[in-house]
């Protein structure tokens, strides 16, 4: 073996070849056709997937683009849901404090970050829970519960987000 290229001579390789049974040498060069088929599979698979992320893309760029056109259009409340939404729930409306955060659901928080949060003290359990401990915390709410990192913290807002995006609420007037 060469020690600057690594590389080994063919005399060499010719010789252990010769050693290695001819039936030992073709189940080899099966697996390795098995190998170079499935590589070219994947790398097949790889370029549809990165086509189709284009695509996934510039169809959500699309339905920004329409949503945007669709509020400008509408007169919206400061959580930018329209001003009429039939969905709409009164501001002084606290049922929401209530809502447990594993009924969260589409998405939902990964059971194992629910058991951190429950198994924490004071548990974190509710909305309300949760919107406490973070207003308490600030941008460091999640550091104090173990286990809880980007990914984690990413799920919550992901679930509580899809939460307030199907119940928003509407701002109360004075006198009603």
């Amino acid at each position: 073996m060469n020690e600057e290229t690594n590389e080994v001579p063919e005399e060499e390789t010719a010789r252990v070849l010769a050693e290695v049974p001819p039936e030992l040498l073709g189940q080899v060069a099966d697996r390795m056709a098995d190998f170079h088929e499935a590589e070219n599979e994947y790398n097949e698979y790889n370029e549809q997937s990165k086509a189709s992320k284009k695509k996934m893309d510039r169809a959500q760029e699309a339905v920004n683009r329409a949503v945007d056109a669709l509020v400008g259009q509408q007169q919206t409340r400061p959580d930018g849901f329209p001003v009429d939404s039939p969905l709409a729930v009164a501001a002084d409306d606290d049922a929401w404090k209530t809502v447990r955060l594993d009924d969260l659901e589409n998405p939902s928080i990964k059971a194992g970050v629910l058991k951190v949060m429950m198994e924490h003290t004071p548990p974190i359990t509710t909305l309300g829970e949760l919107t406490d401990w973070q207003a308490k915390k600030a941008d460091f709410w999640a550091k104090d519960l173990p286990g809880i990192g980007r990914a984690a913290q990413d799920s919550i807002a992901a679930a509580t987000e899809a939460y307030w995006v199907r119940n928003p609420r509407t701002p109360t007037t004075e006198g009603e």
